[in-house]
């Protein structure tokens, strides 16, 4: 039986009229030619050597996403991997604070440090060193300016309608 179905409002409908789709590649050569029949590409900026914007069409959504996830994989990128809690009486739990530290990102050019191997001391050519302190506004600062004291020490006014 030729043809193929078609999906109605009434439910899935044989149509004898419609032609198969055409059938896949068996041929690598065959596979590259359909690929490259219908893929564009334009570059948009070039601003330095180490950055491209470009935008592609006439391609597989599958094969955009795995081009994106493998650029991304490829840059080299910095970010905080041990922390220390000294005391933390919030009620965001130390795993929690750690994990958020780890997501936020860093500036830092990664071709400035050496890479460690096992075994080696962490020393100022393989790490970065942050200490944060942070405290909460006590209930008598609050209550006293009607706002809160933010963690550099600034004041943070609010209006407060008092209801």
């Amino acid at each position: 039986m030729s043809g193929m179905y078609e999906l109605r409002p009434d439910g899935l409908k044989h149509n004898p009229s419609l032609s198969s789709p055409p059938p896949p590649p068996t041929t690598p050569a065959a596979y590259l030619s359909s690929f490259t029949s219908g893929f564009t590409y334009r570059v948009l900026s070039h601003p330095n050597k180490n950055e491209l914007v470009f935008e592609m069409g006439g391609v597989d959504v599958s094969f955009a996403n795995a081009l994106r996830r493998i650029m991304i994989s490829e840059v080299p990128t910095v970010a905080i991997e041990t922390v220390y809690i000294d005391q933390n009486t919030s009620i965001t739990h130390d795993e929690v604070l750690s994990h958020r530290l780890g997501l936020i990102p860093l500036m830092v050019d990664p071709r400035q440090f050496s890479v460690t191997g096992p075994g080696e001391e962490d020393n100022e050519q393989n790490t970065l060193v942050f200490n944060m302190d942070v405290r909460a506004p006590s209930n008598a600062d609050e209550g006293a300016s009607k706002g809160r004291k933010a963690t550099g020490g600034e004041d943070i006014a609010r209006e407060v309608a008092d209801k």
